[in-house]
C-alpha cells in the first residue's frame, strides 16, 4: 500500500498536482489540520500556531483550496496507516475536511490508506463512509505478479541479467504469501 501510495504521487507531481501527505496516524485533529495547513501554505500559518484557532485553519485551508481548484490542479490529500487510528473525533475531523468539498469550487481527494481493518473502523463512523466514493482492498501478489515484482524491483536497482530462476520465484510466492513488504525483506 505504500508503494502504490508513493507511484501515485510521482504520477500526480509529474502532473504538477499537489500531493498532501499526513503520515502520522497518531496525530490529533487539530494537529492534522495543521500539518495539512502547513503543506498547502496556508498563510494563517504566518502567525504562531498555538494561536491559529481551529476554524481560521479551515479556512485558509478552504481557500487554498479553492485557488487550486481555479487552476485546475486539485490536490490529492493521502492519510497512511489509517487503520492505526485510535482517535475517534480524528474520523470526524477527516468527514470535516470532505464537508469543504463543493463540485465546481473547492476540490480535490481525499485517500485512505490502512490494513483491511480500516473498512471495519470506517463503519463505525457511518458519515464518513458514507461518504467514501470507492473502497477497495489490495490482495497479496500473485505467484506470477511475485515473480514480475522480483524481477521489476531488481531492475530498479540496476540488474541487467535474471537472477532468480522460476522455481525461485515460487517459492518467493510461497514463503511471503504475496506480500510485497515481506518479499521486499526477504
Amino acid at each position: 500500500k505504500t508503494y502504490l501510495t508513493h507511484v501515485l504521487e510521482n504520477e500526480l507531481q509529474l502532473n504538477e498536482q499537489s500531493v498532501v501527505r499526513v503520515l502520522s496516524s497518531q496525530f490529533t485533529s487539530r494537529e492534522i489540520v495543521h500539518d495539512i495547513a502547513f503543506q498547502l501554505s496556508v498563510p494563517e500559518l504566518a502567525v504562531d500556531a498555538d494561536e491559529v484557532g481551529l476554524d481560521r485553519l479551515l479556512h485558509g485551508i478552504r481557500e487554498n483550496l479553492i485557488e487550486l481548484t481555479a487552476k485546475n490542479i486539485p490536490p490529492v490529500i493521502v492519510f497512511e496507516d489509517v487503520h492505526l487510528i485510535d482517535d475517534f473525533q480524528v474520523f470526524q475531523t477527516i468527514r470535516s475536511l470532505l464537508n469543504l468539498r463543493i463540485v465546481g469550487q473547492v476540490e480535490f481527494t481525499i485517500l485512505l490508506v490502512g490494513t483491511p481493518v480500516l473498512l471495519a473502523q470506517m463503519m463505525r463512523s457511518g458519515e464518513l463512509e458514507d461518504r467514501m466514493a470507492v473502497k477497495t482492498v489490495v490482495k497479496p501478489f500473485s505467484e506470477g505478479d511475485t515473480a514480475d515484482y522480483v524481477r521489476h524491483r531488481l531492475q530498479v536497482a540496476g540488474c541487467e541479467q535474471p537472477i532468480f530462476s522460476d522455481e525461485a520465484c515460487q517459492a518467493i510466492a510461497e514463503i511471503t504469501g504475496g506480500i510485497p513488504r515481506k518479499i521486499n525483506r526477504l
